[in-house]
């Protein structure tokens, strides 16, 4: 999904929910959740994710959207030990 696409979801669709999300400490890749459906932002002509290496960055390309940004961030430790599952362990705060 192109960012000319993600404005025009979201002004059709209230409920899509924009993200951040964390990987690796310095990779950060912007998610778009349209109900059950999942997307990645991209640039245009391409199917590989968009790579923001800080928080800062990704907002800026965002600009003007008019939708809370949220960063995703997962915790290994409990996979580690057995307690919960990747998709269970994550914390999530408002950017913007």
């Amino acid at each position: 999904m192109i960012i000319k696409e993600l404005k025009l979801l979201i002004r059709e669709n209230p409920g899509a929910a924009v993200n951040l999300v964390t990987n690796e400490g310095d990779i950060y890749l912007c998610q778009i959740m349209k109900g059950e459906h999942q997307y990645f932002l991209t640039e245009q002509d391409s199917t590989s994710p968009i790579i923001f290496h800080s928080i800062s960055e990704a907002t800026d390309y965002l600009g003007k959207i008019k939708r809370p940004i949220n960063l995703i961030q997962h915790s290994a430790y409990d996979e580690m030990v057995g307690n919960q599952s990747a998709e269970e362990t994550y914390s999530s705060i408002q950017v913007r």
